[in-house]
């Protein structure tokens, strides 16, 4: 009966040195009904240099991926996630030696445009590059299921095959929570010493090392009988 078998194995050369290789087998018979066994061997020495190069690749690339400080998603063109890294995992309050699972969509909780406005899933920067959009420096705020959360800025891209169509996507999520926090405290501060040289009984202006006036608050301003576009810059 005719058939055909293969066997990839080390073969040994006249020198001793050895290769990989696969041989083919295939059972025949002959006009007299002899059997035959036809067999073909082919030398994977090549093949398996370069798969053995396109793993070292991929093992640097996804190391490199998983020690970045910005938290980066990548997903099929289903939504399923390929890679979430380890920084990912950390703002999304998940295990990093878990296997990614979950959706993007559904890992990072419940996500708020600046404004305090939820923002619709369809609009979700990967959910936006599953459909062609690219994502530059958008910025938002994730709630955990625990309640507390991360301002995040965010960019995400298609990814192409060779013939142009999107099989996936990836995003990066740049943690400015501190950075946000920081500038709030700030905007706090300068609120608080408006309202206090605002309502101040006396006057109050500030100039620069030229004797430029920088500031002059409304007790100066109706002491001294200027506005601020008089005074302001003037020494």
């Amino acid at each position: 009966r005719e058939g055909e078998c293969t066997l990839e194995f080390t073969a040994r050369r006249k020198d001793g040195s050895t290769f990989e290789t696969l041989l083919s087998v295939r059972k025949s018979t002959n006009d007299e009904g002899d059997e035959l066994y036809i067999a073909s061997a082919l030398d994977l020495t090549e093949r398996k240099q370069a798969e053995a190069k396109l793993a070292a690749q991929k093992d640097l690339l996804e190391t490199i991926l998983q020690q970045a400080a910005d938290a980066i998603v990548v997903c099929d063109a289903q939504d399923n996630p390929i890679l979430i890294n380890a920084a990912a995992r950390r703002l999304a309050l998940t295990d990093s030696r878990d296997r990614a699972e979950s959706s993007p969509k559904y890992l990072w909780g419940k996500a708020y445009y600046p404004d305090g406005h939820a923002i619709p899933l369809q609009a979700w920067p990967l959910q936006q590059a599953l459909r062609g959009n690219t994502t530059v420096g958008a910025e938002a705020r994730v709630v955990r299921a625990d309640g507390s959360y991360h301002d995040v800025l965010i960019s995400a891209a298609p990814i192409h095959n060779a013939q142009q169509k999107t099989i996936g996507a990836v995003a990066i999520f740049s943690d400015i929570t501190e950075r946000k926090q920081v500038e709030e405290r700030l905007l706090y501060q300068l609120r608080l010493t408006q309202g206090i040289t605002d309502s101040a009984t006396e006057s109050i202006f500030v100039t620069n090392a030229k004797g430029e006036v920088t500031f002059f608050n409304p007790e100066a301003r109706r002491v001294f009988g200027f506005a601020s576009e008089e005074i302001i810059g003037k020494s």
